[in-house]
């Protein structure tokens, strides 16, 4: 029985080929643009959940240092004896920044060793890692520096397993004992610390980092890797302790606006980027609904071309006992072969994608592909058949295909 459906089915193709491929393209044309709409709609997600999850960032403000960004030039000094002396007050719980402290050579690639607070690496998202391992130096017990990786760096390596960094930095090259403490499943989507404007907002601060090492940011991992006039970022977080008034963090951010500091509140950051979140989610909609709008019209036409070509086919099957239910369902399944077709191609995609991010081509270098977006392909598949199948149902369940035949010919 399925092998006769079968050879019905693919009888069905025949003399209406162009129809079929034109209305196969429309099918993978609108699985793809719902596909896009979803997958840029989890980027927004995405953005959204990496940017709470730092530390206490609902208790911060995200600041730029004026001076060196005015003037272009390194005032290292100055800005450190700031963050020193502002740290110490009783109403800043931490302030978070990024240090450059050299690179590796990687299979002829210049990685960078970047240090950050390690409570924000250990939060970040999608952080594989053996929280048992971590100490509050950065420095496991045996003297081994513990470091977190991207996927691709040292990939034939498991949490726990020793390394050596040959690390160059300031022209110098020490040997370091490392330890691998972390590891990130795809990228690594962290603060950047080189953005800064009056309206901030989560987009431009969060940068998805590929080869690189993390190390936590601590006074002995520094040591450890010869800082010394090294980078230092001139953008951070002033994380405020929970019981912080709203007078004591007011004073605090009059007296650094006084030294050339500019700040965007948790609040502000926050409202920026909803407004760029919607505008993104607006214009993503409007290739879908454009998409599923022509879907419906040129798959109501062209099913109904397709149909009258085949409608002196379908009156022998009915002459030959063919019910037209069965009738029916041959249809819809010789019009879903083609929508799973389209399917099979569109989930293809978003699994290699979903293994390969970094092989996304700019245009759609935005769109965040995941497994969960094959459910939401297959309801769209399925809600696209329904509709053929009310249309196939209202057009001819009142007659037969012979009288509706007869009724062509008169």
């Amino acid at each position: 029985m399925i092998k006769k459906n079968l050879c019905l089915i693919k009888k069905f193709y025949k003399d209406i080929r162009l129809s079929s491929l034109l209305l196969f393209i429309v099918f993978l044309l609108a699985q793809f643009s719902m596909l896009s709409l979803i997958g840029q709609y989890r980027t927004c997600m995405y953005y959204d959940r990496c940017y709470k999850h730092i530390p206490d960032v609902e208790r911060s403000v995200y600041y730029g240092y004026e001076a060196n960004l005015m003037t272009g030039t390194s005032d290292t000094n100055t800005y450190q004896c700031i963050l020193e002396e502002i740290s110490q007050r009783g109403c800043i719980e931490r302030i978070l920044y990024m240090s450059y402290l050299g690179t590796i050579d990687f299979q002829g690639e210049s990685i960078n060793i970047l240090a950050m607070d390690g409570d924000l690496l250990r939060c970040s998202v999608g952080l594989e890692q053996n929280s048992k391992d971590w100490n509050n130096t950065g420095i496991d017990k045996e003297g081994n520096l513990q470091i977190i990786l991207t996927p691709k760096i040292f990939s034939n390596h498991d949490l726990r397993d020793k390394i050596n960094l040959q690390v160059t930095a300031n022209g110098q090259t020490v040997d370091i004992s490392a330890v691998i403490s972390g590891r990130y499943k795809t990228v690594a989507c962290l603060p950047n610390f080189n953005q800064y404007s009056n309206k901030m907002d989560y987009y431009d601060m969060l940068s998805e980092y590929t080869n690189t090492i993390f190390v936590p940011k601590t006074p002995e991992t520094e040591k450890l890797l010869m800082k010394n006039d090294i980078y230092d970022s001139k953008m951070g977080f002033i994380i405020f302790t929970n019981d912080s008034t709203e007078g004591e963090r007011s004073s605090i951010l009059e007296e650094l606006n006084q030294l050339h500091f500019s700040f965007n509140t948790y609040e502000d950051i926050i409202s920026n980027s909803n407004h760029i979140t919607e505008e993104q989610i607006k214009n993503a909609l409007l290739l879908p609904m454009l998409a599923f709008v022509l879907t419906f019209l040129f798959s109501v036409s062209m099913i109904l071309l397709m149909l009258d070509k085949k409608m002196e086919t379908y009156s022998i099957y009915y002459l030959y006992g063919l019910s037209k239910k069965k009738s029916y369902f041959l249809i819809l399944g010789s019009i879903g072969c083609l929508e799973l077709l389209a399917f099979v191609i569109n989930a293809a995609v978003n699994v290699f994608y979903c293994h390969f991010p970094e092989r996304r081509p700019e245009l759609i270098r935005d769109i965040q592909f995941s497994w969960d977006n094959l459910y939401l392909l297959l309801v769209q598949a399925v809600i696209i058949l329904g509709i053929i199948f009310l249309e196939i149902f209202v057009t001819y369940h009142r007659k037969s295909f012979i009288e509706i035949k007869n009724q062509e010919l008169k």
